[in-house]
C-alpha cells in the first residue's frame, strides 16, 4: 500500500519517476534460477516428434535492481530449437541467448522453451542455463540445469572425485573455513549439483561461489560445466555458536553433459571448536538428562535392619 499526499502552491514544472519493487531475500545481489523440463509427443513437420519442454524461472531475490540480464540456454546434444515464449536475441544450433532489459528487486521472469529431441539424442537430456545480471558497481551470475531420462544409459558412470576439508580461522577460532573440491576424471564434461549440510549451531558467512539456495542449513550449488580433467573448488566460511565437535557432510550428483551416464559421491569433514564460550550440546541421553540425585552420598545410604530372627531347630532338639 502506498499513501502519498502532496500540496503545491504556485507554478511548477515537476518531473518524477517512481519505481516500486518487491522484497529482497538476500542482503546482497543475488539471482535464483530454476529450470524444469518434461517430454511429450507432438505432430511436428509431418511426423510424431518427441519434444522437450522447459520452463526457465529467473528471480531477482537480491537487494539490487538488475539491468540488463543476459541469459544463455545450452541445448542437450541431439536436440533442436523449435520455439520459445520470448524471442531469442541470438540463436545458434547449440544454444539460444536472451537479453532482458530490467529485473527489479523481487521480480521474476519466466521463459518457455521447446526443443525437438532427434534420433541421435541418448541417455539423459541435460539442458543447462547460465544467467548474469548487471548493477551499478558489478554483476551477479547464477546457473542451473535440468536432467531428463530419455533412453538407456551407458554402463559406466563418469569418474568424479569429491573431497572436503575444514580448518579454523587463526584470528577468530569460532569461524571455520571449509573447502569442497570436485574433480572431473571423466572423458567428457559434467554438470554437478553440490549439496552441503551445515551442522546445527552453524551459520554460513560467505562463499567463493554464490549458492543457488541456502535454507535450513542446506547449501546447494549447481555447477553447470566442469570440463574433462579439470576441477572446481568451493571455499566458504561458517560461524559456530557453541563449542563441541562438528561433522559437515557434502553430497554431489554428477551427470555427463553428453547424457550417457551419471554418478554420485559423498565426503565429510570434522572439526572441534572451543572458543565460543557456549557449552557444547550433549546427546548422551537423547535429549533427556538424569535427575541430580546423589545416590552415593553417605546421608543417602540405605540400610536394612531385620525385623525377625529366623531360627531353625533340628528334630532331635
Amino acid at each position: 500500500m502506498v499513501d502519498n499526499e502532496e500540496r503545491y502552491v504556485g507554478s511548477y514544472d515537476i518531473k518524477r519517476h517512481v519505481h516500486l519493487s518487491g522484497v529482497s531475500k538476500y542482503d546482497r545481489p543475488h539471482l535464483t534460477v530454476i529450470k524444469e523440463g518434461t517430454t511429450r509427443t507432438e505432430w511436428l513437420n509431418g511426423t510424431d516428434a518427441t519434444l522437450a519442454e522447459y520452463t526457465i524461472r529467473i528471480t531477482n531475490d537480491g537487494d539490487r535492481a538488475l539491468s540488463p540480464i543476459q541469459v544463455r540456454d545450452i541445448f542437450p546434444p541431439g536436440t533442436q530449437y523449435v520455439r520459445s515464449t520470448i524471442r531469442p536475441a541470438k540463436l545458434e544450433p547449440a544454444f539460444a541467448d536472451w537479453t532482458l532489459a530490467h529485473l527489479g528487486i523481487g521480480d521474476t521472469i519466466v521463459i518457455g522453451l521447446t526443443l525437438n529431441v532427434t534420433e541421435i539424442a541418448q541417455g539423459n537430456l541435460v539442458n543447462r542455463i547460465d544467467v548474469c545480471g548487471s548493477y551499478s558497481g558489478g554483476s551477479v551470475c547464477s546457473g542451473n540445469y535440468s536432467v531428463q531420462e530419455f533412453s538407456w544409459l551407458a554402463c559406466c558412470p563418469p569418474t568424479v572425485h569429491l573431497s572436503k576439508k575444514a580448518w579454523l580461522k587463526e584470528m577468530d577460532p569460532t569461524i571455520v573455513h571449509y573447502r569442497i573440491v570436485v574433480a572431473n576424471r571423466a572423458d567428457d564434461s559434467v554438470a554437478v549439483t553440490v549439496i552441503d549440510q551445515l551442522p546445527a549451531s552453524m551459520t554460513l558467512l560467505d562463499a567463493s561461489i554464490e549458492p543457488n539456495t541456502n535454507a535450513g542449513g542446506q547449501i546447494i550449488w549447481a555447477l553447470t560445466d566442469i570440463p574433462a580433467g579439470e576441477s572446481r573448488s568451493i571455499d566458504y566460511t561458517a560461524r559456530a555458536s557453541r563449542d563441541g565437535g562438528f561433522t559437515n557432510t557434502v553430497h554431489i550428483d554428477a551427470v555427463a553433459i553428453n547424457g550417457d551416464s551419471s554418478d554420485t559421491a559423498e565426503a565429510a569433514a570434522y572439526i572441534e571448536i572451543n572458543a565460543t564460550g557456549a557449552a557444547p550440546g550433549t546427546f548422551m541421553y537423547g535429549g533427556w538428562e538424569p535427575p541430580a540425585w546423589n545416590l552415593t552420598s553417605p546421608d543417602s545410604v540405605l540400610t536394612m535392619e531385620p525385623e525377625l530372627e529366623l531360627v531353625i531347630e533340628s528334630p532331635e532338639d
